[in-house]
């Protein structure tokens, strides 16, 4: 699938170039895209949820853990992000909402 990459562009930046480059050199990792939908209690989507996603590695005990990210919700709780291929892990997924 696809890999993350971060790169801070500051406001200075977009204001003197109009056209920037970015060249990213990826991991050779396997990615998948993990998909779903947040919903509340009595079933109604839950738009704007933070979805904090967190790497279970259990080859070591106690097990270890390392946060990957965050994503959100959409206006219908449609969720995505891509994480990589372990096959050895287990990922946690924690939902925040107000």
């Amino acid at each position: 699938m696809c890999a993350v990459a971060r790169k801070f562009l500051m406001g200075c930046e977009l204001e003197i170039k109009k056209t920037i480059d970015l060249n990213f050199h990826f991991a050779n990792e396997r990615y998948f895209l993990l998909t779903g939908f947040i919903f509340n209690p009595i079933g109604e989507p839950l738009p704007n949820a933070a979805l904090e996603i967190t790497l279970i590695d259990g080859r070591y005990i106690p097990p270890r853990e390392k946060h990957i990210g965050i994503t959100f919700s959409q206006a219908d709780g449609r969720y995505g992000i891509s994480l990589p291929l372990k096959l050895e892990c287990s990922y946690k997924i924690t939902v925040y909402s107000s």
